[in-house]
């Protein structure tokens, strides 16, 4: 009889350690996922245009009234834990897990109205065509587009 309680402790005990194990193994996937970095790509229209990331919950906007309050502006930044991606093309860049609003340099304006928002999952690759436009007047040193130039090649008979 004491052989039959023994196993069945036996039995109980295995079952119990691999449980736990397997407990620990999920838990230790879950870490890894939140720290694997999604990657970020972006493709422009201006080359050199300095972007960075300010995350989902750092982002702010101030309005601010002009003339009677008939004139509003709007002005967005970051108060912290912004991510520099450098100039334009962005090269792929990774960025941790999470929600993040891009953003663009003042003077510029992309395509749409409202801030670009851009959802970062583990392990997983954002490409974006940006198209912005200069919203001040055109000046040629800011014109840092890709233009081209023509040129012609010419060639005489022997």
């Amino acid at each position: 009889m004491g052989s039959v309680k023994l196993k069945g402790a036996l039995a109980l005990l295995c079952i119990m350690v691999l449980w736990a194990f397997q407990g620990l193994a999920e838990e230790k996937t879950e870490n890894q996922d939140k720290m694997t970095p999604g990657t970020i790509e972006i493709e422009c229209n201006i080359s050199l245009l300095e972007l960075r990331l300010c995350p989902h919950e750092k982002f702010q906007k101030k309005e601010k009234s002009v003339l009677f309050g008939l004139i509003k502006s709007e002005k967005r930044f970051c108060s912290g834990g912004e991510i520099s991606l450098g100039a334009t093309p962005v090269k792929p860049t990774p960025v941790p897990p999470g929600k993040y609003l891009l953003m663009i340099p003042q003077g510029y304006r992309w395509e749409h109205d409202g801030p670009i928002e851009i959802d970062v999952e583990t392990g997983k690759r954002n490409y974006f065509l940006l198209k912005v436009f200069s919203s001040s007047a055109h000046r040629s040193e800011d014109d840092n587009g890709a233009g081209g130039g023509g040129g012609s090649a010419g060639g005489g008979r022997p």
